[in-house]
């Protein structure tokens, strides 16, 4: 997003760039009248561009005072504690983004579990006209698309940062949630049966 600064400068950028075409036409329009005094089509012409030169000119010098003050105002001390706060919010926001992240595959890892358990509750229930449990109307199933398309989302991204990093031994792996062999060993020891295994 484009801050006010880039805003200024690029107003004074645009201005100048006006002024110069202005000058130039100006230029012309003066030769003109100098190659036939008598012209009146020349001579207002001239007239003409040098007014708009002159406010064009003032325009250049409201924007540049406008840069100078913005760039001023950023630079105060009220500015920099402002920028320091901001910094430190930042960086919790952060934190708590990837703790969500994370929770969020936690959380997709038993609605794994859970699945895996209607299956065999299914399997169970079936033969004796016995009702599994339904976890889907238990308000479930809404959290469980949106944390399913997150995480699928996720991976996907982290792979395609993977494809792109050149280099494969400067390769800087993306794996910000990647699951070590003590994760795994936890889920096998909570959750025995794989998700949609039916025993």
């Amino acid at each position: 997003m484009i801050n006010k600064i880039e805003k200024l400068q690029q107003a004074v950028t645009t201005v100048q760039s006006n002024l110069d075409k202005l000058k130039a036409k100006q230029t012309a329009a003066e030769n003109a009248v100098m190659d036939d005094p008598t012209s009146d089509g020349a001579a207002l012409e001239a007239a003409k561009l040098s007014v708009q030169v002159r406010a064009t000119e003032q325009g250049l010098t409201n924007a540049q005072e406008a840069l100078t003050a913005e760039k001023k105002r950023l630079a105060s001390p009220e500015a920099k504690a402002a920028k320091a706060d901001l910094d430190k919010i930042t960086k919790k926001g952060e934190a708590l983004m990837v703790a969500i992240g994370k929770a969020a595959f936690e959380i997709n890892d038993q609605f794994e579990a859970l699945i895996a358990l209607h299956s065999q509750g299914h399997d169970i229930a079936q033969p004796y006209g016995y009702e599994n449990f339904k976890w889907m109307q238990k308000y479930l199933n809404g959290l469980r698309n949106d944390v399913l398309r997150f995480t699928r989302l996720r991976i996907s991204y982290e792979r395609q940062l993977e494809i792109n990093a050149k280099g494969a031994d400067k390769a800087k792996l993306y794996k910000s949630y990647k699951r070590d062999s003590a994760h795994k060993k936890m889920l096998k020891d909570r959750y025995p049966t794989k998700p949609g295994e039916r025993r």
